[in-house]
């Protein structure tokens, strides 16, 4: 999702690997390493010492964590009163636990009270 939230914000389709390390607080070797996985899982392009972008089936799923993440965050402002902050958080730790069967009924609920 970062690397969407970058390509987005900075107006580029290709993120720097430093960019992205200073953007998650972590080693360029890191990232590195993860562009390389992720690459050949197909979801983003990695091109050494240039960057990465996301790929069509990498930009794809992206969107649909984003979905998933602001839902939650909706969710947990709105209903149950959480701060931004905290519901931030909680929703780190939610959108990789829950089913795509809970998300599907969280936008439909969303859709209705709005």
């Amino acid at each position: 999702m970062r690397l969407l939230y970058l390509q987005e914000t900075a107006g580029t389709h290709v993120v720097s690997t430093g960019r992205l390390a200073q953007d998650l607080n972590v080693k360029d070797s890191s990232v590195t390493g993860m562009l390389e996985r992720l690459a050949e899982a197909g979801w983003v392009i990695y091109m050494p010492y240039r960057g990465a972008r996301l790929s069509e089936q990498g930009l794809c799923i992206a969107r649909d964590l984003t979905c998933t993440h602001d839902n939650l965050i909706a969710f947990l402002c709105e209903t149950l009163g959480y701060s931004l902050a905290n519901a931030e958080s909680e929703a780190e730790h939610l959108e990789h636990h829950v089913s795509p069967e809970f998300i599907q009924r969280l936008k439909i609920w969303i859709k209705q009270k709005n």
